[in-house]
Order: C-alpha cells, then sequence, then structure tokens
C-alpha cells in the first residue's frame, strides 16, 4: 500500500484484496480446520491470481491519462 501512496497512484483494490484474503484465511482455518501452512499457501496463491486479474483488468479498462 505504501508503494502505490508514493507513486501517486490511488488504488483501493489493494485495501480489498488483502481484507477479503485475510477473510478467506480466517475461514478455512477457523470452519475447515485448515492447519496453518496449506492456509498461507492457498491464500497466497490466491493472491497472485487476485493480482494479475486485477492488473490486466486495469490496464486494459483504464485510461491511463486521466491519472
Amino acid at each position: 500500500m505504501t508503494l502505490v501512496i508514493v507513486i501517486r497512484h490511488i488504488d483501493l483494490s489493494v485495501g480489498f484484496g488483502s481484507g477479503f484474503l485475510g477473510a478467506i484465511a480466517a475461514i478455512l482455518m477457523m470452519q475447515h480446520n485448515m492447519p496453518v501452512l496449506p492456509t498461507i499457501l492457498i491464500v497466497f496463491a490466491l493472491g497472485i491470481i487476485f493480482g494479475l486479474i486485477n492488473g490486466f483488468l486495469s490496464h486494459l479498462l483504464v485510461s491511463h491519462h486521466l491519472l
């Protein structure tokens, strides 16, 4: 999030993604009794997928001239 602020781009999806993935981690550990290491690996993989999709869509849909 600090890098996003430093380079002067407002990207609220960073906060959304970290909150959403934190909730996924809590659900996996509390409701499904999953150990910590597999939970971390799953959430890490989901974070990579979320970031790639978000970056791809923002590159295609956002006009950088407005920023």
